[in-house]
């Protein structure tokens, strides 16, 4: 599931997913899905991954971790006090340092603070 499968910043995710072959397991949403839909597709995923390179709170992250759905998401902002190593590791998710650019991807758009 992805809410913006042509980001102007990064790759184009059709055709990532037309390239790796999983186009048929990945889910691109084209319009706001409503929230029981976001649940049962939080239920029948695998796992989550968060991909920000720098977030306040990560929402998606929540969500993921509330739906029982393991999450991946690198340790940044918000998302450092959402997912502890060792202490949510082994049941909701994994947190990867920054440093790990092909979980980043590109993205060059500097975080603004509100």
């Amino acid at each position: 599931m992805h809410t913006e499968p042509l980001d102007s910043e990064g790759p184009n995710l059709f055709k990532v997913s037309e390239m790796l072959g999983i186009q048929d397991n990945v889910f691109f949403s084209r319009e706001r899905v409503e929230f029981d839909q976001m649940n049962i597709l939080y239920n029948i995923s695998d796992f989550c991954i968060n991909t920000s390179y720098a977030e306040g709170f990560g929402l998606s992250t929540l969500e993921s971790m509330m739906a029982g759905t393991p999450i991946i998401a690198p340790k940044t902002g918000g998302l450092t006090r959402q997912v502890v190593d060792h202490r949510d590791g082994s049941e909701n998710g994994v947190a990867l340092d920054i440093d790990v650019k092909t979980l980043v991807g590109s993205q060059q758009v500097p975080y603004i603070y509100e």
